[in-house]
């Protein structure tokens, strides 16, 4: 019996590639993660997590882009990848999780979305949020890729923690 749950464990483990969030407990917000507020968002003094989680809490909405938490990680082209996470939040509007890089600097379209544009559920309750996505076909190894986090049109509180991303095989 202990033989055949091993060999399950291997098995559903080989499914999935490693872990891609290097930070998934948000320890190194400034180093791994980079949270990101223009100037209207100035009274969300420092980012605020605690054991793990990642808590927000906008007075306006604005613009997607001008209020995120995004880390670098290491994707390939053409290739299929999970990424998850346990979220919970009340207010209006959206939030929006994309992958994204940034391209050589003297390509007119830096910032482009590879695979992944998804606006969780939110409720007062904890809820885990799972999607899958196929990065596109041009991506090459000197694109910057980013798992990034946009409370900008969100109007409310969100918290976050548990953040995951693997390959799928």
């Amino acid at each position: 019996m202990k033989k055949i749950f091993i060999i399950c464990l291997l098995l559903v483990s080989s499914l999935f590639g490693k872990e891609l969030i290097e930070d998934p407990e948000f320890k190194k917000i400034g180093k791994t993660w980079t949270f990101r507020k223009a100037a209207e968002y100035d009274y969300i003094k420092k980012p605020d997590v605690s054991k793990g989680v990642f808590s927000v809490k906008t007075i306006q909405q604005s613009e997607g882009r001008l209020l995120s938490l995004s880390i670098p990680v290491e994707l390939k082209a053409d290739k299929k990848y999970k990424v998850s996470f346990d979220i919970r939040g009340t207010g209006e509007g959206k939030i929006y999780v994309q992958v994204r890089r940034n391209i050589d600097k003297k390509n007119k379209k830096r910032r482009l979305n590879i695979g992944l544009n998804e606006a969780p559920k939110l409720s007062g309750e904890w809820t885990e949020q799972s999607y899958s996505f196929k990065t596109i076909s041009d991506l090459n190894k000197k694109d910057t890729t980013r798992l990034c986090i946009f409370y900008g049109l969100f109007l409310g509180e969100a918290q976050i923690k548990n953040v995951s991303l693997v390959e799928v095989k």
